[in-house]
C-alpha cells in the first residue's frame, strides 16, 4: 500500500460514522444500519447482529460464546466496540472487514460498493 492509498483510507475512516452498540434480550424485527446489536441476558452474551456495511441489507450474525466455534471477541470502547477476528461473508456480497472502534475497516481486495 503506497502513501496515497493509506491517506485515502485514513481520511475515509474519519468521515465514516461509528456503529452504536445496543444490548438487547431479543433482536428487533428491523435492524438499524448504524447499530450493532449484542443479544443476551445480564452478563450472558449469545451473539451479535448487524446489517452488512456494504449496503446489501443482509443481516450478519456472529457467535460471541467462547464455548462454541467459531466465535468473535468483543472489545468495548466508549459507546462502541471492536470485533475480532475479521468478518468475511463467504456467500452473497463477499464483504470482508473488521470493526475497529465502531468503524468498518475493509480488507483488500474487497472494496465497499461505490
Amino acid at each position: 500500500m503506497n502513501v496515497f492509498d493509506r491517506m485515502r483510507e485514513v481520511l475515509g475512516e474519519l468521515g465514516q460514522p461509528k456503529f452504536k452498540v445496543i444490548e438487547v434480550t431479543d433482536l428487533p424485527a428491523r435492524l438499524d444500519k448504524r447499530n450493532i446489536y449484542i443479544v443476551g441476558e445480564g452478563s450472558y452474551r449469545w451473539f451479535l447482529a448487524l446489517l452488512c456495511p456494504c449496503g446489501c441489507q443482509e443481516v450478519i450474525y456472529l457467535n460471541v460464546r467462547h464455548d462454541s466455534h467459531p466465535y468473535w471477541n468483543i472489545k468495548a470502547h466508549a459507546g462502541t466496540v471492536s470485533i475480532e477476528p475479521s468478518i468475511w461473508r463467504q456467500k452473497g456480497c463477499g464483504s470482508h472487514f473488521f470493526i475497529r472502534k465502531g468503524r468498518v475497516q475493509w480488507c483488500q481486495p474487497f472494496q465497499k460498493n461505490k
